[in-house]
């Protein structure tokens, strides 16, 4: 047992290296209104759906070519991405920001007007240090966070306030500026024309339209609009995002004590999963029969929610299929629609555990452990990435799609189910078959010194299983320790495989800095299984792990 006793180690350095974002490229899947970008773990980006507007970024030639492929100009040294409309960008891991498809009034960074278009990525000029960029839904804005959480925010404003200057700001902006007053942001949501962020101890900021119709902006009581950076009500959030339809007010969604929150928009049918009254979303209020959950997405008028064994499940609006429960009928909210399937509903089709789900405005998308891709909702332009182009299709049960660049897993188990026959879900040991969890942290996040281990049952020790790692970002994405390769992946990886030991020290950290990955929690378990997939399933159904470390 030597080289799991070795293995503390290793998950330091790999916990350092996490924490300079230039490392490492972490997969996930963006959509715009009829495309989508997937980022791959060698930091390649992989494109698909409609790019009448440049959007692919492969080029003019193969701009109307819908079937997935690399983006060959922008390398492999891609750190994020995002996509709203008709437009995409990307930071790269220089800190560098860059946009193509329709990057209209000033989104390129300079005061252009509308009918601009690029084919290929372009650098916005003007803009280092970045860590990530997020579009806004109807792709008018973009807003980058650098290093130190504050928020530039450049593109079309059109008086909603979106931009962060208050009332009698200009109509757009193509100078990328910072917020005034958005800092120490650790996650972004937005809609068209609101934005909220949220900071490392779970409170929120927002910003943009407070019209009569939607006021108060997200939980807050103000007469001014647009509403410039101001504190909002929910606090102690680990995790945020927003739906709306076209320029609409947003549907806000937050995680607290792995509970479901909902708040915003009541008069554009947003409000999900049996709402009694839609008088009540200018307070935050749970959503019922969700619980211990780690990511939300938000899109077209519907939400997916992940818990922590990977599962998912969903809310809303379901004519276009997002719902992902293989129908179109929506959800109920209060007593309507009167027709509605009371919420909220499993997603149905996907093999197991979800390492990253996204939703769009008409699509969603589902990331495997293995890397493979399954795509649902209207078949648009293609944006499935299934093949089919038709106009106003509907795929209501997720689907794998077969990438023919950037991660392709067509030779990798991605259908392999649930060993058993049973969905995975979390459970409580057994009497006599709980693990002991030790833990202890001292010192602030940029000088951090913590240890964590795990002691197994008797009846336990050396049967065959493996001890698992995992590290849980602000974002929802989940990263498992691989100790083959001393990384983290965004796969389904074990830290051991074998005979289990009695006990293991499995985490110790000395005087490191990890503030950049504020906002983020260890979870450390163990399964039976004669290997690490069984294994993995077994210690979710039977709820052997724990949250052991939370980086605040």
């Amino acid at each position: 047992m030597s080289g799991l006793f070795l293995r503390t180690i290793v998950l330091a350095g790999a916990l350092v290296g996490l924490s300079h974002p230039a490392a490492a490229a972490i997969p996930h899947i963006v959509i715009g209104d009829y495309h989508m970008l997937l980022l791959n773990a060698d930091g390649s980006v992989t494109s698909w759906g409609r790019g009448d507007s440049g959007q692919l970024g492969r080029g003019q030639a193969d701009r109307n070519n819908p079937a997935p492929a690399k983006i060959a100009a922008l390398g492999n040294d891609v750190v994020a991405v995002t996509a709203g409309g008709a437009l995409s960008a990307a930071v790269k891991s220089d800190g560098t920001v860059w946009v193509w498809g329709n990057v209209s009034d000033g989104l390129i960074g300079s005061n252009t007007s509308g009918g601009q278009f690029r084919y290929e990525p372009v650098q916005v000029p003007g803009l280092s240090g970045m860590v990530s960029v997020l579009a806004a839904t109807n792709g008018y804005s973009l807003y980058a966070t650098d290093g130190n959480g504050q928020i530039w925010a450049w593109g079309y404003d059109n008086g909603y306030g979106n931009l962060g200057l208050g009332p009698g700001a200009p109509q757009h902006r193509g100078q990328p500026l910072p917020v005034a007053g958005a800092t120490g942001i650790v996650q972004l949501a937005v809609t068209g024309t609101q934005m909220i962020g949220r900071r490392q101890d779970g409170s929120l900021i927002g910003w943009g339209s407070n019209s009569a119709r939607d006021n108060p902006l997200q939980a807050v009581t103000s007469a001014t609009d647009p509403l410039g950076v101001t504190a909002l009500k929910p606090t102690g959030l680990s995790f945020i995002d927003a739906t709306a339809t076209g320029n609409a007010a947003g549907l806000y969604y937050g995680i607290k004590n792995g509970q479901a929150l909902a708040w915003g928009d009541t008069n554009s049918g947003m409000l999900t999963c049996g709402q009694e009254s839609a008088l009540t979303a200018a307070q935050p209020y749970t959503i019922k029969n969700l619980s211990n959950l780690r990511q939300i997405a938000a899109g077209g008028g519907a939400a997916l929610f992940v818990d922590g064994a990977g599962a998912v499940f969903a809310c809303g609006q379901g004519d276009r299929g997002l719902l992902g429960d293989g129908t179109t009928v929506s959800t109920k909210w209060d007593s309507v629609p009167a027709n509605a399937k009371v919420g909220p509903v499993r997603v149905q089709g996907l093999p197991g555990p979800v390492s990253y789900v996204f939703t769009g405005a008409f699509a969603a998308a589902a990331l495997m452990p293995d890397g493979a891709v399954y795509t649902w909702g209207r078949t648009d332009g293609g944006v499935l990435g299934n093949g089919v182009t038709t106009a106003n299709g509907v795929v209501s049960t997720p689907t794998r799609i077969a990438l023919n660049a950037g991660v392709d897993n067509s030779g990798n188990p991605g259908n392999v189910g649930n060993p058993g026959g049973t969905n995975p879900g979390t459970g409580t040991p057994a009497p006599g078959t709980e693990p002991a969890f030790s833990t202890a942290q001292s010192g602030p996040l940029n000088n951090l010194t913590a240890t964590a281990g795990i002691t197994l049952p008797a009846s336990h020790a050396g049967q065959p299983g493996a001890i698992f790692l995992a590290l849980l970002l602000p974002d929802g994405r989940l990263l498992m320790l691989d100790g083959a390769t001393s990384s983290f992946v965004p796969a389904m990886a074990a830290l051991y495989t074998g005979a289990l030991p009695v006990s293991a020290p499995v985490l110790d950290i000395r005087g490191m800095d990890l503030s950049t990955l504020a906002g983020s929690n260890v979870y450390l378990g163990y399964g039976l299984g004669v290997n690490s997939l069984a294994a993995l399933y077994e210690m979710l159904r039977a709820g052997r792990y724990s949250n052991v470390l939370t980086l605040r």
